[in-house]
């Protein structure tokens, strides 16, 4: 399996996961009905408040092939909404609780930090101070 990646692209800081996904049929778990790889990106979105950075991510994409299946003719296009339903719903509100740590901003010049914008710029994260 692969390892996780960040970059940064189109100003945008992308989280992408590879994960595998196996499907059983409830009658008889010994044995899988498929196996999907999938490529889980999330886009993530830092922000400021109480002067400290916060950080939360968003489902940008997810992207699903067919390892193997005793089902023949699996379009797993198909699944994709729905697996990218299952993250959004059950997953990333996990993935965001446990991102609730708060970044602290230094203040050397009693800058005003709070609602500062924050851009991606030639793989720069930029948090400005407001004056």
């Amino acid at each position: 399996m692969e390892t996780p990646a960040v970059s940064v692209q189109n100003g945008k800081v992308l989280v992408s996961l590879p994960a595998s996904i196996e499907v059983f049929p409830s009658d008889s778990p010994q044995q899988s009905l498929f196996v999907l790889g999938a490529d889980i990106v999330l886009s993530v979105q830092p922000t400021i408040a109480d002067n400290k950075l916060h950080i939360s991510v968003t489902l940008e994409r997810v992207r699903l092939r067919l390892a193997s299946s005793l089902i023949s003719n699996l379009n797993v296009a198909l699944l994709e909404p729905l697996i990218s339903d299952i993250l959004s719903a059950a997953y990333l509100p996990l993935i965001n609780a446990a991102l609730k740590v708060e970044i602290p901003l230094p203040n050397p010049l009693n800058l005003n930090w709070e609602n500062g914008p924050v851009k991606v710029i030639n793989n720069v994260l930029l948090v400005n101070a407001l004056a």
